[in-house]
């Protein structure tokens, strides 16, 4: 939401409500254009978990609250450009307070993206901190007007939306297809490893973009997924998204049907609603 002349506010909350733990968090930042060419945001996230089942983990085990408070400065040497050369960001990230047995979340990095060509774009990011070095890696190509491929890994140390706290990665690849101005898909797959769930997903999406501001959604996913906490399971999922823009008010909202299937929790049936305001 644009509060003011080049200042925009972002706001969101999460609660999760999981056999093994719950989580509730909420996470505020403000985003400034000082130049065509300099911007800075500064932004805070409050959590708090509560772990049900515990376990051998000290990391997975984690109860108390959180609250971290975090500043970036990003810089585009041509904001003219569709496509700039390169851009770059830097960030740090402090825990101001915690109790229980939460870890400090202290966090300093750098990121950037390289256009290398008209088709092909690089990106990148490196941080270090509490829980050890963390980072980016991907690129994607534009193989045609219509059509897209790329790939991603990323390594998280702390996971902000995420039951789990510990080092995460997660390998990205896929394609998207743009039929019509309209009208686009996707497919792409998962790889993922570390504390939370390891396994592969594989993912697909149809994006339809209406008239007057309207845009739909689909997507499906499946695959087999081995879990610290709920053992080995198979999802199979689909969710449903709709958005609505009027002028500088954005909307966007999604329900998501998952059934997992699994050695420790058996057969479940969940229900996911998201909600958004910008």
């Amino acid at each position: 939401i644009e509060i003011a002349k080049d200042t925009t506010l972002q706001a969101k909350a999460d609660i999760k409500d999981a056999t093994s733990q719950d989580t509730k968090a909420v996470t505020a930042s403000v985003k400034h254009q000082f130049t065509p060419n300099w911007a800075g945001s500064v932004g805070v996230r409050h959590d708090d978990l509560e772990t049900r089942i515990a376990n051998a983990s000290p990391t997975l085990s984690q109860n108390g609250e959180r609250t971290d408070v975090g500043v970036q400065v990003d810089y585009n040497p041509d904001p003219e450009a569709a496509k700039p050369d390169w851009k770059a960001y830097g960030f740090f990230q402090d825990t101001v307070r915690s109790s229980g047995n939460r870890r400090d979340n202290n966090r300093v990095g750098v990121g950037g993206s390289w256009q290398l060509n008209e088709k092909f774009n690089l990106l990148g990011e490196l941080s270090s901190g509490n829980g050890g070095v963390g980072g980016k890696v991907g690129g994607d190509w534009q193989v045609t007007d219509r059509s897209q491929l790329y790939m991603n890994y990323a390594l998280d140390t702390d996971r902000t939306d995420s039951l789990y706290r510990g080092r995460q990665g997660t390998l990205v690849s896929g394609s998207k297809t743009r039929f019509t101005d309209n009208l686009s898909v996707y497919g792409e797959d998962r790889l993922m490893h570390g504390v939370g769930p390891s396994g592969l997903l594989h993912a697909f999406g149809l994006d339809l973009a209406a008239r007057d501001g309207w845009n739909f959604g689909v997507k499906g996913e499946t695959g087999d997924l081995s879990d610290p906490l709920a053992g080995d399971f198979s999802r199979k999922a689909i969710s449903f998204s709709v958005g609505r823009s009027v002028e500088k008010i954005k909307y966007a909202g999604n329900v998501e049907w998952r059934k997992e299937d699994g050695t420790q929790v058996g057969e479940r049936t969940t229900w996911l609603v998201r909600n958004s305001f910008g």
